[in-house]
């Protein structure tokens, strides 16, 4: 009967779903708790299950899905002006539009995605969408601009000595040279 533990309860086993690469229960759940969340005026839940509904369906390649439910993130989060998420939303909304090879509106998310916090506040996202805008610009065959952007990236990653995320960025890098 308590109905916020049931959201969560489906929520999390989705990711549990999700993460063993089981993508159809993954939804069903994620739905179930959606349905429950809905139900109850729950919108904050609707929408943290509505993201993980996006990158369950961007996992299976149902790009229209994915980037349905990403845009109502992006629209649940300018309503209720929570800034802070908008970045990792825009980011993962240019991810799909890359996996779509639409690199134009690829490149259009991540600079939003650059710009959505006030104060320039997503220096933690801006790591992965500088990397992420060195892809797209490699496609484009943009290579001044993919090793700029790899270079910004790496600037970040080594601000906090992430080891990994250097290694992605002189990865990235071998690959333009």
């Amino acid at each position: 009967r308590y109905q916020k533990g049931r959201i969560v309860s489906y929520k999390t086993l989705g990711v549990c779903y999700w993460s063993l690469g089981s993508y159809e229960p993954a939804l069903r759940a994620c739905f179930d708790g959606l349905s429950i969340a809905n139900e109850t005026g729950d919108q904050e839940n609707v929408n943290r299950l509505e993201h993980n509904i996006a990158l369950i369906y961007g996992e299976m390649k149902n790009w229209d899905q994915a980037i349905y439910y990403l845009r109502k993130n992006v629209a649940w989060y300018q309503r209720t002006k929570q800034w802070g998420e908008l970045p990792r939303v825009y980011n993962n909304l240019g991810s799909t539009y890359f996996e779509r090879r639409m690199l134009d509106s690829s490149l259009a998310n991540y600079q939003k995605a650059l710009r959505a916090t006030p104060n320039g506040e997503n220096i933690d996202e801006a790591k992965y969408i500088y990397v992420n805008m060195s892809e797209s610009f490699f496609h484009l065959k943009d290579f001044d601009k993919a090793f700029d952007y790899a270079h910004k990236a790496l600037a970040l990653y080594q601000a906090v000595n992430d080891k990994s995320g250097m290694m992605e960025c002189h990865t990235t890098l071998g690959d333009l040279h």
